[in-house]
C-alpha cells in the first residue's frame, strides 16, 4: 500500500516539508574538474555532483510549489490532501505526490467501476540531474495506481537558485478542466472494446522490448477480469507497471546498490505517458 499521509483538515497548509529534506546546500570544489560537491549544510554530507550551477534548497522549491497550490485552488480544493514524499541518490532527488481528494472523478465499464481524485507530482534535484517539474494526473482507488495527464500538463523549469513557478501558477488555473479532460478521455477508453483487437500484438509495437510487452500482456488479462476487455483495462496495465515493482506484479526493478528506486518509478510514470500517446494507442481511440 502507498504511504500517504492525510493531513489535519484545521491545517492552512497542504503539507509541511520533512525535516531531512528541509536543508540548506553549499557547494565546494571537487577533485573533477567542472564539477562541485553538493553538500548538506545541516550534516556535511556530500550529497552529490553538480556542475557550476547552484541549486535552490528543496524546501524553498516544496513551499513555493505547496503556496501555488494553496493560492490558486484554495482551501476547499486541498483540504484533507493526502502527500507521499519518496527520496532518491542519498536526498538529492525529492518528489512531493499529493492526492486531492476532493476533485473526484467515476469512470464505468461493463463490468467494474473505480473513483479517481486529481493528483499534483512536484520534482526536485540539486545534484544537476533533475530540473525542477510540477505535473497534473489522478489516482486510481481501486488499485492505487497513478496516472500523470502527459508533456501538455508538465510545468518543467530550470533549476536554479533563483527560479520561479509562474507557469505552474498558470496551469494551475484551469486544473479542474483539465482533470476533468483527462476523465473524460479515459471513459471513452473504458467504452473502447478490445474483444477484436490483437493486444498481444499491439504491444509488441509499443513495448521497447519483446519480453516487457509479454509480461505487460499478462497484466492486462489480469485487468480485463475486473475491468472488462477495453482499453482502459490496457491503461490500467501501464500505470500498474508504473506503481509497483514487486510481488504484486512483474515487473521488478533489479536490485542494486544504487539509491534510485524513486526515480526509476518516476521514469516509468513519463514511459506510460508517452505510450498512451502512440499512434497505436491513440489510433484504437479514434476508432471508437
Amino acid at each position: 500500500m502507498l504511504d500517504f499521509i492525510e493531513e489535519k483538515d484545521e491545517s492552512l497548509y497542504i503539507f509541511e516539508v520533512p525535516e531531512k529534506y528541509d536543508f540548506q546546500i553549499r557547494y565546494e570544489p571537487s577533485r573533477m574538474r567542472g564539477q562541485n560537491y553538493a553538500i548538506n549544510s545541516d550534516t556535511n554530507e556530500v550529497v552529490g555532483l553538480s556542475g557550476s550551477t547552484t541549486y535552490a534548497p528543496h524546501g524553498s522549491f516544496f513551499r513555493e510549489v505547496e503556496s501555488a497550490m494553496f493560492e490558486k485552488l484554495g482551501k476547499e480544493q486541498t483540504k484533507g490532501a493526502k502527500v507521499r514524499w519518496k527520496d532518491a541518490r542519498n536526498n538529492a532527488f525529492v518528489m512531493c505526490d499529493i492526492v486531492l481528494p476532493n476533485n473526484k472523478y467515476t469512470i464505468h465499464t461493463n463490468k467494474h467501476q473505480t473513483h479517481c481524485s486529481q493528483r499534483v507530482i512536484a520534482l526536485h534535484g540539486i545534484d544537476g540531474k533533475c530540473s525542477n517539474q510540477v505535473c497534473l494526473g489522478a489516482i486510481d482507488f481501486h488499485c492505487l495506481n497513478g496516472q500523470i495527464n502527459g508533456e501538455h500538463e508538465r510545468v518543467t523549469k530550470k533549476n536554479t537558485s533563483n527560479f520561479t513557478l509562474g507557469s505552474f501558477i498558470d496551469k494551475l488555473s484551469n486544473a479542474s478542466e483539465l482533470f476533468e479532460l483527462h476523465m473524460e478521455r479515459q471513459q471513452r477508453w473504458a467504452d473502447t472494446s478490445l474483444v477484436n483487437v490483437n493486444v498481444e500484438a499491439l504491444l509488441e509495437k509499443i513495448m521497447p522490448s519483446k519480453n516487457l510487452a509479454k509480461k505487460m500482456f499478462a497484466q492486462y488479462n489480469e485487468e480485463t477480469i475486473v475491468r472488462g476487455v477495453n482499453l482502459f483495462s490496457l491503461y490500467s496495465a501501464f500505470t500498474n507497471y508504473s506503481t509497483y515493482a514487486d510481488t504484486r506484479n512483474n515487473f521488478k526493478n533489479r536490485n542494486t546498490s544504487n539509491d534510485t528506486q524513486a526515480w526509476t518509478m518516476w521514469l516509468r510514470e513519463k514511459e506510460v505517458a508517452s505510450w498512451v500517446n502512440t499512434e497505436q494507442f491513440e489510433s484504437l481511440e479514434i476508432a471508437y
